[in-house]
């Protein structure tokens, strides 16, 4: 018993191979972008909070009497 592939059957395979691949990439460049964006905007909140809780004069005084400075 012989296998014997037609060149029709050779091009639907690398057609559907090649699709996948295209699929795969999009999707790949797409999840990328997405988490990217998402990163960013978890970041700049993250940084906005910090650096409104370093110059509120509460958290200040907190840390200044932690490190025993002098207050003024």
């Amino acid at each position: 018993m012989t296998i014997r592939i037609t060149r029709k059957q050779l091009l639907t395979v690398v057609a559907v191979f090649l699709l996948v691949g295209i699929g795969m990439c999009l999707g790949n460049c797409q999840g990328s972008a997405r988490g990217f964006r998402h990163g960013q905007k978890i970041t700049n909140a993250w940084w906005i909070g910090k650096q409104s809780r370093y110059f509120d004069s509460t958290e200040v005084e907190k840390k200044r009497r932690l490190h025993r400075f002098d207050l003024l």
